[in-house]
C-alpha cells in the first residue's frame, strides 16, 4: 500500500524548477523553468508558454548599426527616459535619444526608474504592443532586458531582478 501511495504521489506531483541568471557580480534575475532557452549572438532568450524575455549586455559599437556610442552608452540610455538629461547632450545624440523614447512610447507610457543597490533600473511597458524594455545601468555597463507578454509578466520580471 505504501509503495502504491508513493507511486501515486509521484504521478500527481509537479516539479518546479527555478534558476538564477547572473548578469553581474552584484545582480541576478531569478526565473522559473522556461520551455526553451536559446542563445543568439549576444542575446540570451528565455521562452515560456505565453511570453518571453531576453537579456543582452549593451554593446555601444553595435547598439545602432552606423553609430558608435562607446563612452556615451550609459548617459544615452538614461537620456531615453529623462528629457532633462537629453537637453544637455549634443544635438545628434539628443535627437537619437528622443527618437528611441518615441519608439518606446514615452512619455505616453510611464517610465519607471528605481535603484537596486548600486544599479539604476529604467523601464517602460507598452500595453498596446504587449512589450516591455528594461535597462539596468551599473558602473561601466548597461544591460537590456526585453520582454513580450502582458503587464503582469512585466511586473514579475521587474521583481525578479535582484541583488546577489
Amino acid at each position: 500500500m505504501k509503495s502504491l501511495f508513493m507511486a501515486f504521489a509521484m504521478l500527481v506531483s509537479t516539479v518546479t524548477f527555478a534558476g538564477e541568471l547572473v548578469v553581474s557580480p552584484s545582480l541576478k534575475v531569478t526565473y522559473t523553468e522556461p520551455k526553451l532557452i536559446s542563445h543568439s549572438s549576444e542575446t540570451l532568450i528565455l521562452k515560456y508558454e505565453d511570453w518571453y524575455f531576453s537579456h543582452s549586455l549593451i554593446n555601444p559599437q553595435t547598439m545602432y548599426s552606423s553609430i558608435d556610442l562607446s563612452g556615451l552608452e550609459l548617459e544615452f540610455v538614461k537620456s531615453i527616459f529623462s528629457p532633462q538629461l537629453r537637453e544637455t547632450q549634443p544635438a545628434w545624440l539628443a535627437a537619437l535619444s528622443a527618437e528611441q523614447a518615441e519608439t518606446f512610447g514615452l512619455p505616453t507610457n510611464k517610465a519607471i526608474e528605481k535603484t537596486l543597490g548600486t544599479a539604476t533600473i529604467y523601464a517602460v511597458y507598452s500595453a498596446d504592443e504587449n512589450m516591455g524594455h528594461i535597462f539596468v545601468i551599473e558602473e561601466g555597463q548597461a544591460h537590456q532586458l526585453t520582454m513580450l507578454g502582458n503587464k503582469e509578466r512585466f511586473s514579475e520580471l521587474m521583481s525578479a531582478i535582484k541583488e546577489r
